[in-house]
């Protein structure tokens, strides 16, 4: 489904949190953008889509977890595209 693939990002790398910059977008799966977003200083990173209000954006709650096909990073929310 568009919502289940907005939550994959493809590409030859896996994609760390380290490589996850404040401001900037990148592609998903189902070709929507999904933004990170920096608060306290840049301490807590979310990732939300263009229906998260800033109000209540997906932080990152766990990073860089080994899968067999690349990494996984769990959201507190469903990011919605």
């Amino acid at each position: 489904s568009d919502e289940l693939q907005f939550h994959v990002y493809e590409a030859a790398q896996a994609l760390y949190m380290q490589d996850l910059n404040c401001v900037e977008t990148i592609e998903m799966m189902n070709g929507k953008d999904s933004r990170t977003v920096c608060t306290d200083n840049d301490a807590v990173k979310s990732q939300k889509g263009a229906s998260n209000p800033r109000s209540s954006m997906p932080e990152l709650v766990a990073a860089d977890k080994p899968a067999c096909n690349g990494v996984l990073h769990i959201v507190s929310a469903i990011m919605k595209p």
